[in-house]
């Protein structure tokens, strides 16, 4: 069980499983070893988890939320995404019907967030203007932001689309990301790090945060917003941060 848990990245269950297997045979090894290393990951699971809940009850406060209908912050619906051919030819999906929303959540496992259907009618996947989301912690891609490429779409037709040859399950299976949901933003680094909607904290019904996973970490999940519209509603210009340095570093 302890295993399983781990493989959806599930640390708090994990380290309960693992705390009841040390009951039953004291001193094994394998499993002290494995308490060592969940215990800080169930730490910030739990934080993560606190800090979620903090988010949600601010949202519902201030009402601000609307399904991306209108323009507000960093959000523009009719400057959100960039044109090119790249992105026609890779990432744009044909337009998707209700038929195709309820086959790619059956094949997912998880139901889409009403946010993300909304950002899919304006266009159903592709390259965004805006690609960078600031961060509280550092990852292997910088010490306060990281960045996507592009948002995956509705569909089974593009290589990049949910349902696509290098879409979210191909993530899962194939690079070995925690399956905690679905893999809806690639990044720059080609497959090291991914953008992921996070079902952990509310069942594959409910509204999914958004967290950031780094391969090059070990899988470390970062929490990045409350759902998906604020994760798309917290997107900046990269001309925000000064990027020379770290360039300099590389």
């Amino acid at each position: 069980m302890g295993y399983a848990y781990c493989y959806i990245a599930s640390y708090e269950q994990a380290l309960l499983a693992f705390e009841r297997a040390d009951e039953l045979l004291p001193h094994d090894e394998s499993t002290l070893e494995f308490l060592r290393q969940i215990r800080p990951q169930a730490e910030k699971m739990r934080l993560d988890r606190q800090r979620h809940e903090e988010n949600i009850a601010a949202l519902e406060q201030s009402g601000t939320q609307n399904h991306l209908r209108a323009a507000s912050g960093t959000y523009d619906p009719a400057t959100f995404w960039v044109q090119s051919d790249y992105a026609l030819d890779n990432h744009v999906s044909k337009p998707f019907d209700e038929e195709e929303i309820v086959s790619i959540e059956q094949e997912l496992g998880y139901k889409l967030p009403a946010s993300y259907i909304q950002l899919m009618n304006t266009q159903n996947g592709g390259i965004p203007a805006l690609t960078v989301f600031p961060t509280k912690e550092a990852t292997s891609w910088a010490e306060d932001h990281i960045a996507i490429s592009s948002i995956m779409g509705i569909g089974h037709d593009k290589i990049y689309a949910l349902a696509g040859e290098m879409g979210s399950r191909f993530m899962i299976e194939d690079w070995g990301y925690p399956d905690l949901g679905i893999v809806i933003c690639d990044c720059p680094s080609a497959g090291h790090d991914v953008v992921m909607l996070d079902y952990r904290f509310c069942g594959p019904e409910g509204e999914p945060c958004v967290v950031h996973v780094d391969q090059e970490n070990d899988y470390e999940i970062t929490y990045l917003a409350p759902n998906f519209e604020a994760f798309i509603r917290g997107l900046v210009d990269e001309d925000t941060y000064d990027l020379s340095d770290e360039e300099n570093e590389d």
